[in-house]
């Protein structure tokens, strides 16, 4: 995490600066810390989880399709939304998912 000098009482204090992903691209932020270490060891929980949860979700999202690509396949599961399947917001949110997770959104 990258490093800001701020003087604090005549001392320079150095304070994390965040770096959040944001519509375009990443940007810098006044520093920002986990309001609680509580916060703080439930996102380092997410964080180490994640592989395990994308490879789930993976496992979990039906693909193929007619032996498709995934577009074609996204395409088959805006049609079954559209025609009503109850599944189909689920799988699609679940395709969005995968493609924010991958860097591909």
């Amino acid at each position: 995490m990258k490093q800001r000098t701020q003087r604090v009482g005549g001392l320079p204090q150095a304070q994390p600066v965040g770096v959040h992903a944001g519509d375009y691209g990443q940007t810098a932020c006044e520093p920002c810390e986990p309001s609680t270490r509580a916060e703080a060891e439930a996102n380092a929980n997410l964080i180490a989880a994640a592989p395990e949860l994308l490879a789930a979700l993976k496992a979990l999202i039906p693909t193929g399709v007619f032996n498709g690509t995934e577009q074609q396949c996204i395409d088959h599961w805006q049609y079954e939304l559209a025609q009503g399947n109850e599944e189909a917001p689920f799988v699609l949110a679940g395709y969005a998912a995968i493609r924010k997770a991958e860097g591909r959104s």
